[in-house]
């Protein structure tokens, strides 16, 4: 499994929306419909923190264009604490008895805002 991210994640600000969308893969190609399926965009402060240690847990949006493979997230991040992270991305199939798939993960930077 793998995803195709339509606009760059890079450098997220504490408390500024950051808007991008992603499309679910597997061998290369887009899964389908996914508007019924679960993907999540975690941020961890260490590669193997549990989820339950993730700084940032969010759902995304399969409703939009799930239809066509693609989620999209809004993260605006207002409780992370600057510094480096791991972005990760799930997709836990609807009757999949949730079992997850990493699509995606990265190394980040949170950075504080310079103006209020």
């Amino acid at each position: 499994m793998s995803c195709e991210t339509d606009n760059c994640i890079d450098d997220l600000y504490v408390d500024t929306g950051h808007d991008f969308s992603i499309t679910i893969l597997k061998n290369e190609v887009a899964v389908g419909d996914i508007s019924e399926d679960e993907v999540r965009f975690m941020i961890k402060k260490n590669k193997d923190d549990t989820d339950a240690e993730a700084a940032l847990n969010e759902a995304g949006d399969v409703a939009t264009a799930g239809a066509t493979s693609i989620v999209w997230f809004r993260i605006t991040a207002p409780d992370v604490e600057p510094g480096a992270y791991w972005a990760e991305v799930y997709w836990i199939p609807d009757g999949s008895g949730g079992k997850d798939y990493l699509v995606h993960q990265e190394k980040i930077n949170i950075k504080e805002r310079l103006a209020d």
